[in-house]
């Protein structure tokens, strides 16, 4: 977890546990880690990154014959943080009709990266960016910060912020210099997701 406050505005960015040996530990990260360091800001918050979870069955999609697994603790566990915490799922709150994968393999896909924000902040837009390089895709969101209401909601009026240009996302030269980077970070001992093993 790592957070950002920029004049009012808390940005907290997220990796939350995976796997199925860790859900005990995904389920306390929803339940306990972020609301308890999520109630420590004084300033409205966005929270958004890896959530490896789902909040409804609808989130994942399998293209075997088989349903999707989904961990019905996960989906509990997930709905009580944004209840608990007022949150709104910017996703559903502007493109209500459409599924939002940002997670695809050959099995299925599911909607693991997700931006939550607090009911004072005002997003204008969201949509999902595709990685050539990565099995999850970018989910941008615009704060729409010229609206009275979502000034209000901040102690000082948020003013020239900065967007992140990802349009060199979209470069061939770019996408190459990534492809051979992975290529040659796999032969490296620090591949390894155990540290230990470092």
């Amino acid at each position: 977890m790592i957070s950002l406050e920029i004049q009012g505005l808390t940005l907290v960015c997220i990796y939350a546990p995976s796997g199925d040996g860790r859900k005990l530990a995904r389920n306390n990260f929803f339940r306990v880690t972020i609301p308890a360091y999520c109630t420590t800001y004084r300033t409205p918050y966005v929270i958004l990154g890896d959530f490896n979870a789902v909040e409804e069955s609808t989130e994942r999609k399998s293209t075997l014959t088989n349903k999707p697994k989904v961990r019905n603790s996960d989906v509990a566990s997930l709905r009580e943080l944004s209840t608990s915490l007022e949150l709104t799922d910017v996703w559903k709150a502007i493109r209500k009709n459409e599924p939002g994968w940002t997670f695809t393999r050959p099995s299925g896909q599911a909607r693991l990266d997700r931006i939550y924000a607090q009911k004072a902040i005002a997003f204008s837009d969201i949509f999902i960016h595709t990685l050539p390089f990565s099995d999850h895709s970018a989910l941008v969101g615009s704060i729409n910060n010229s609206a009275s209401s979502h000034r209000r909601a901040f102690r000082t009026p948020i003013t020239g912020l900065w967007k992140l240009n990802s349009s060199i996302l979209c470069e061939e030269a770019y996408q190459r210099l990534m492809h051979c980077f992975l290529g040659e970070i796999s032969q490296h001992p620090y591949r390894e997701v155990d540290v230990g093993y470092w």
